[in-house]
């Protein structure tokens, strides 16, 4: 994503106030790498870190993404710093309530080995590849500004509700793209961001929970425990399961 977007940019392992000036001089995409390191910092980058984690919490909307900075770094210098924009944050922990309610949550899990090996020997896109692809979105983007206020106007006539104004550039390119199923799918995904998090990487946890896949999604993926992507990973399901179905652990049954 990083590569993609409009002076996109990669914060790693910095302090809080690199990372805010990062994200004021940029005025594009910022990803946050590893949250958790930035908040672990000890002394003043430690407590700094909560003012950045305050001012991520209003960085989505243009009217308060603008905040006084003291930099106890620089001889408590007082600037004032424009966050407005995407930051994208990848962290293990997940977030606070407060910060998680003004974000679409992406819940990643170890992919089942079934679906990994398919994908071993795929060669990844080059750099300029990448530079071309991102070149001709920043393209299209311009060209269909008319296109997109339109829409954009159509999707979110107020800004009442924070949840749909966060979604709301989301739903504008799933609408302009004319394809229904974009948008189906996009609301099934913005549904589970807002539920509970739990173990993705447990398969009882993932089976037992009715809303961690969706109802189309489930009947296609489980099969059975005989061909099931999970088989591996010792589910606690499973010898229940394979004795219905007239097998064992690994093999058929007798």
């Amino acid at each position: 994503m990083g590569m993609l977007a409009a002076n996109g940019t990669i914060v790693g392992q910095v302090n809080a106030a690199a990372a805010a000036r990062l994200i004021h001089e940029t005025k594009g995409l910022a990803v946050l790498d590893d949250l958790e390191a930035i908040g672990a910092r000890p002394g003043k980058d430690g407590a700094a870190f909560g003012d950045l984690v305050q001012w991520l919490k209003v960085s989505y909307n243009r009217d308060t993404a603008t905040k006084v900075w003291v930099d106890a770094s620089r001889n408590f210098k007082v600037e004032r710093l424009n966050g407005f924009g995407i930051e994208v944050i990848n962290n293990t922990t997940g977030v606070d309530s407060i910060l998680g309610s003004r974000m679409i949550r992406v819940q990643t899990r170890k992919m089942p080995e079934a679906q990994a090996s398919g994908r071993r020997g795929l060669e990844p896109p080059t750099s300029q590849e990448m530079v071309r692809l991102r070149d001709e979105l920043h393209c299209w983007t311009f060209d269909n500004v008319g296109l997109i206020a339109q829409v954009y106007a159509e999707v979110c006539p107020s800004a009442s509700e924070r949840a749909e104004e966060i979604a709301a550039p989301l739903r504008v390119l799933a609408r302009i793209s004319g394809n229904p199923e974009h948008s189906a799918r996009l609301e099934d995904a913005l549904a589970r961001s807002v539920g509970n998090a739990l173990n993705a990487d447990d398969p009882a946890d993932v089976l037992e929970d009715p809303e961690a896949v969706p109802p189309k999604s489930a009947t296609e993926f489980c099969g059975g425990c005989g061909t099931c992507p999970y088989r591996s990973h010792n589910c606690p399901l499973m010898d229940e399961r394979l004795a219905a179905e007239g097998f064992r652990r690994g093999r058929p049954g007798n």
